[in-house]
């Protein structure tokens, strides 16, 4: 599930599924557990997902804080 802000309270906006690319752009603050990171859909729409779902081999913390 993409959601409009970093955390379960926020509500989905869109739902991706396993294999389709996403642009990493941000993370949430470091203290909050799960991290959550901002990406950017192929449609341009910008949301929030539980790093618990994202592979990459990117380190989230290399990310900037946006959230």
């Amino acid at each position: 599930n993409v959601r409009s802000g970093p955390g379960l309270p926020f509500p989905v906006v869109t739902t991706v599924y396993s294999g389709n690319g996403l642009l990493l752009i941000g993370r949430s603050a470091t203290a909050v557990t799960p991290p959550w990171v901002q990406v950017r859909l192929e449609n341009g729409l910008v949301g929030w997902v539980n790093a618990n779902f994202i592979f990459t081999n990117v380190p989230l913390a290399n990310l900037p804080v946006t959230g």
